[in-house]
């Protein structure tokens, strides 16, 4: 197998956002990858067989809210680096 990782750095620790896992096999392994010219978060890979894959990003905060300023609200985070 063959990894792409993906990290990121916040408040002083490293988080694995993504891990990619692509196959040894000359067919399916990864041949080429780049980062897209124009949009940021954008990764495009060509597998040895011709295969083309395109992966998409978007770097959002999600929370709970109840509508009233007060109230506590729930954040989650994604650390890739932690099994569940």
């Amino acid at each position: 197998m063959i990894s792409v990782q993906l990290w990121t750095c916040g408040n002083y620790h490293w988080y694995l956002k993504q891990s990619l896992e692509f196959s040894a096999t000359a067919d399916e392994r990864m041949a080429c990858f780049t980062w897209d010219t124009e949009a940021a978060y954008r990764l495009h890979i060509v597998l040895g067989n011709g295969q083309y894959q395109q992966y998409t990003w978007s770097w959002l905060t999600n929370h709970s809210s109840s509508g009233n300023v007060n109230d506590l609200a729930s954040v989650a985070v994604i650390d890739g680096g932690k099994s569940a």
